[in-house]
């Protein structure tokens, strides 16, 4: 992926990564044997204080390309560079030095949450992981950071979880991933779990958290609205690869990709009566994924070619990535 205009490199970058599972050892006998393809050769950049969006259907491999920024899953091929320095080429506390800038946000506040640990513990456990500081520091950096998310009354730190709403919640779990001030941070469908009506206070609090700590942001997502209200680029994920990445604009107004025309127009719009436009088919199978194109078998546009010719990720305009054979005809 090319720089930023003005050559700025990126923040956090993976180049050509896969994530391959073996299905064996207790999985059911006519299993084993198998590859899980989870992700497959995928490149992607994401620059300083940036938010890049990563949308696609549930098994598209979203969740475990997130987990690939963090360390959590090991490369089977591939790297993943932070600032220029591959991270798993890092040991002892030169990798301890770069994880502290790499947090993440869960999908589900109550089940990231430990009920056994109040709010002060679970705050102040990243913090206290790098270590370093005095007691009194621990105490009121946590205070200052659940002022920051909103969570500002004294008696906040010795409660626990199961005293808090789902929003609340999401707000101490937000407030985790920044008190070591990171520079990157993962969103892993952080609204999903939430009630329709603190959706988006949670999502305006993570835009001025962003901007008060020029945060990068990978925003896992299924939500259209939500990637489009966040982002300022848009990566579509399909069967382990990416498909499509420009700006949201692009993506959502101009796309040419036909999986990510299918995800928009499934999308029901306000005062609308047009009936939605499903994907027809399956999902893609990860442990035997077709030859040529993964999309063939569900596309309308399918030819002979992608039946048996994988396409590429090619520019078809500045700034503008899309993996199809005829991307240009696409709309």
């Amino acid at each position: 992926m090319p720089e930023r205009p003005g050559g700025e490199p990126p923040l956090i970058e993976l180049r050509d990564l896969a994530i391959h599972f073996s299905l064996g050892g207790k999985t059911l006998k006519h299993d084993r044997g198998k590859v899980v393809h989870a992700v497959d050769g995928v490149s992607l950049a994401i620059f300083s204080g940036e938010t890049l969006a990563l949308v696609g259907e549930s098994g598209s491999g979203k969740t475990t390309l997130g987990l690939a920024f963090l360390l959590l899953y090991r490369p089977t091929s591939g790297s993943v560079l932070f600032q220029g320095k591959d991270l798993w080429a890092a040991k002892g506390k030169e990798l301890k030095s770069l994880k502290r800038y790499c947090q993440v946000v869960f999908q589900d506040p109550s089940s990231s949450l430990d009920p056994r640990m109040t709010v002060e513990a679970i705050v102040t456990e990243p913090l206290r992981a790098i270590g370093g500081f005095d007691e009194n520091h621990y105490i009121s950096r946590a205070v200052e950071i659940l002022r920051l998310v909103g969570l500002d009354s004294p008696d906040l730190l010795g409660k626990y979880p199961h005293q808090f709403s789902g929003g609340q919640k999401q707000r101490i779990g937000i407030a985790r991933a920044v008190i070591t001030t990171p520079k990157f941070v993962v969103l892993d469908e952080p609204t999903s779990a939430l009630d329709v009506s603190v959706q988006a206070q949670i999502l305006n609090l993570l835009k001025a958290v962003q901007q008060e700590y020029n945060l990068s942001y990978l925003l896992i997502t299924h939500n259209i609205d939500v990637a489009r209200y966040m982002s300022d680029r848009i990566a579509v994920m399909y069967a382990g690869k990416i498909v499509e990445l420009s700006d949201a604009e692009t993506v959502i107004e101009r796309s040419r990709h036909p999986y990510t025309l299918g995800l928009i127009r499934s999308v029901p719009e306000l005062g609308s009566s047009a009936p939605l436009q499903g994907i027809p088919g399956d999902v893609t199978s990860a442990t035997a994924p077709p030859p040529g194109c993964r999309f063939n078998p569900r596309c309308r546009f399918a030819q002979d070619v992608c039946k048996t010719d994988e396409p590429s990720l090619r520019e078809i305009q500045p700034g503008h990535w899309v993996a199809c054979h005829f991307a240009e005809s696409v709309s």
